[in-house]
């Protein structure tokens, strides 16, 4: 499947085993699932990024967040900062790019007469792609912040760790 269709279905979490992407992992938040269960699944894969076990596959160097739409979006950027700030500082680094996704928005209604109305429109979702990979460690200037701004579709997400 492609990442756009990926991002349709919610709360996934894909290996990507040929092609092009053979060093990755991708993970697909869910506006739906609680933060701190997509934080700690995160984890347990960046877990093997740092500290690998012997039988892992060592092409395997990175672990792409995808979000869309506002709330995943927001939660993405929370996910990714508590990884890199949190959990692993100064060992990780993190690339962040954003996109539109066109999708169908279906609405169903049943009228007073009750017949049942089906109707789709097209809608474009922001959406966000967050590369985090595993980095040798550096001092940062200033290792007790860091800030995340995610512009998008005329507005701005911003996370402070």
């Amino acid at each position: 499947m492609e990442i756009c269709e990926l991002l349709q279905l919610e709360d996934v979490v894909q290996t990507t085993k040929l092609g092009n992407h053979c060093d990755q992992y991708n993970y697909f938040v869910s506006s739906n699932k609680k933060l701190t269960d997509q934080i700690f699944m995160c984890k347990n894969i960046v877990d093997r990024l740092v500290d690998p076990p012997w039988h892992a596959d060592p092409k395997r160097k990175s672990l792409w967040i995808h979000a869309a739409g506002g709330m995943a979006i927001e939660r993405a950027s929370e996910i990714a900062l508590h990884l890199c700030k949190r959990f692993y500082p100064n060992q990780l680094s993190m690339f962040v790019y954003t996109d539109t996704l066109n999708t169908e928005e279906e609405c169903i209604r049943v009228t007073s007469d009750g017949q049942v109305v089906e109707r789709t429109t097209p809608v474009l979702k922001p959406t966000v792609h967050i590369r985090i990979t595993a980095t040798a460690s550096s001092a940062s200037k200033d290792s007790h912040s860091l800030q995340l701004n995610i512009q998008n579709s005329g507005y701005t997400i911003t996370h402070i760790v």
